[in-house]
């Protein structure tokens, strides 16, 4: 109409469905010298156990990761796999680097997200280290203005039995709690290599999911 003074969307894009890569992820994987420990937990929370296929422009940014030292950058739709994009070379650099110390820095922009994102972390690490010893498992950590100092009744301190920033338990999907000694724990197994309070951290994790504050 004439009183009109301006007008925005909805607006609607466009968007192609990404296409599958032309290998099946375990070859894929396999090529870049990827351990089976991974390439099964990625068949498991992936493919549902199953063999499967990457997306190309996953298979695509996991080859230039592994095999340039570029900096990569990937711009792509919401759920169409950004995260296994960069986490299996993680994961990756985790399991073929002995050295201590951290070796990855994952940097999310608000604690909710961090938080959604480690419990996906969560499930690949199970299937990882279930069947490995505690020496040799995979270790990660989160840092920001919610993480508790140490186990206890103080100020900035988490209590025995308390839930834990609504982290969930891979096999149950229960809420992992924690105990007395700063163990991330479930109703029927102990997560040791999930290190939820500033003094487990600092011990050391081989990965770090933090915001910036």
């Amino acid at each position: 109409s004439d009183q009109t003074i301006e007008r925005k969307g909805p607006f609607v894009e466009f968007v192609d469905a990404p296409q599958p890569d032309s290998q099946t992820a375990r070859n894929r994987l396999q090529t870049l010298g990827y351990s089976d420990s991974i390439i099964e937990a990625l068949e498991t929370e992936l493919f549902g156990g199953k063999s499967g296929s990457l997306y190309t422009h996953q298979a695509e940014t996991i080859e230039a990761i592994e095999t340039t030292t570029d900096d990569v950058m990937l711009t792509v739709p919401t759920a169409t796999g950004k995260t296994e994009s960069f986490f299996l070379p993680v994961l990756n650099t985790c399991d073929t680097r002995t050295r201590d110390g951290m070796k990855a820095l994952i940097l999310y922009p608000m604690k909710t997200l961090a938080v959604d994102q480690l419990n996906r972390f969560i499930s690949y690490l199970y299937q990882i280290n279930r069947t490995r010893n505690e020496s040799d498992q995979i270790t990660i950590g989160i840092w920001d203005g919610d993480t508790p100092t140490d186990v206890g009744s103080y100020t900035r301190e988490i209590e025995s039995g308390s839930y834990v920033r609504g982290l969930e338990d891979p096999v149950s999907g229960e809420k992992l709690t924690i105990d007395e000694d700063g163990i991330v724990t479930g109703r029927q197994r102990d997560y040791p290599w999930l290190k939820a309070t500033r003094a487990r951290v600092k011990d050391g994790a081989d990965i770090l999911s933090t915001t910036p504050e």
